[in-house]
């Protein structure tokens, strides 16, 4: 919509200073804009902020792979605790709450600049046509960040010299009588065949191959071997056949793979949602993070708290809503302290307070005798004031 304005759009950004010199109420004049008449009106507009609740969620990914040689890891290794079947699960590892500042485009106001050749007038503003400091992670509203993975199934690369190959030779020896007459005629030939071994040979063969390596790494600790080796060269051997017999181990006990999935939700606080149970996504065990018209899971929702520290004040807002007079008077947010939790299975899993600007009052600071005003970005509180020395 901004952009269909035809006059010059300004908003007050990061060091939002307005030097308003010494008689300011015969220069300037501000009042409220409704959205739309806003591409009516001709002049120099800024915004007030509100803020967004910032809502990243860590998902854990759990996937398991059962061993080849599951079914023999007790019987040739004594090994009990090990993966009986393949599975993936998802847990929520953790939610942290941030919060941003945005324009709100509900409150739009016009400024009207008189010109007074004596006297100077500076208004400070933004580039990126915000009344103040706009956070870089509004372009997002949900996405998912880069996900960091962690594994220990190392890629199984067995020797030979410790396992045979899963195919043998089978030779069968045929004996083929002829009896011609009275005589008897005996010839012998090979027939060769080549058969998989069975599963169960395999696995023997694995868990020979592991005692035989821990086997020679006792000897070669304990200095039972002929050759006088050094130091440093124990400790590479020794390394070697431990990270072999590892992996002949994840055969017979299967493996684990962990996966840290980052996913950010936003939500705008508003007053008609406080108490009520604010939607972000649905999730399972199963299937992990999913909308929020998914059949499968639960709902992750955000309920809203207000501190009412604002009750007592007197809002402007709807007595100048109704206005039309010029006045020279500057408006400002008086943000609301709130309360926010995320709740799952009726149970809350985070909590944080934050100042909400829309949840607030609005201010309105007069012009007269006043020579410079800052605001906070964030929130668009009143920071500092420099009153014109009479």
């Amino acid at each position: 919509m901004i952009t269909k304005f035809k006059k010059i759009v300004l908003f007050i950004g990061l060091i939002p200073t307005l030097l308003l010199g010494q008689e300011l109420k015969s220069q300037v004049a501000v009042y409220p804009v409704k959205q739309q008449n806003a591409t009516k009106l001709n002049g120099i507009f800024y915004y007030l902020p509100r803020n967004v609740v910032k809502v990243d969620v860590s998902v854990a990914k759990t996937v398991k792979i059962k061993g080849p040689y599951a079914e023999f890891a007790d019987k040739f290794l004594g090994i009990k605790n090990i993966v009986n079947e393949n599975s993936t699960t998802y847990e929520i590892s953790d939610i942290k709450l941030n919060s941003f500042s945005e324009p709100d485009p509900n409150q739009i106001y016009q400024i009207k600049v008189y010109p007074d050749k004596e006297k100077s007038l500076v208004l400070s503003f933004n580039e990126d046509g915000t009344l103040l400091n706009c956070n870089q992670s509004l372009k997002t509203k949900k996405h998912q960040l880069n996900q960091k993975f962690e594994s220990n199934n190392a890629a199984i690369n067995l020797s030979d010299d410790l396992v045979s190959p899963n195919e043998f030779e089978k030779i069968d020896t045929i004996i083929r009588k002829t009896n011609i007459d009275t005589i008897t005629i005996e010839e012998k030939f090979y027939k060769r065949t080549v058969s998989e071994k069975p599963l169960e040979i395999k696995a023997k063969e694995a868990a020979d191959a592991i005692l035989k390596l821990e086997e020679s790494r006792y000897n070669l600790l304990n200095g039972s071997n002929e050759v006088n080796y050094e130091k440093g060269s124990i400790e590479y051997m020794d390394n070697q056949m431990k990270k072999m017999e590892d992996e002949y181990l994840l055969l017979f006990k299967g493996t684990t793979q962990y996966k840290i999935m980052n996913y950010s939700f936003t939500f705008i606080p508003e007053i008609a949602d406080e108490g009520k149970n604010n939607n972000l996504f649905k999730f399972s065990s199963r299937k992990g993070i999913t909308d929020l018209n998914d059949k499968e899971g639960n709902f992750v929702s955000i309920v809203t708290e207000s501190m009412n520290v604002t009750k007592d004040i007197q809002s402007v807002e709807n007595k100048d809503k109704k206005s039309k007079t010029e006045s020279a008077y500057f408006y400002y947010r008086l943000p609301e302290k709130v309360r926010f939790d995320v709740n799952y299975l009726g149970k809350s899993i985070a909590s944080d307070e934050f100042s909400i600007s829309q949840l607030g009052e609005i201010g309105r600071l007069p012009a007269d005798g006043i020579s410079s005003v800052e605001f906070y970005p964030q929130t668009g509180v009143l920071k500092r004031i420099i009153f014109n020395q009479q």
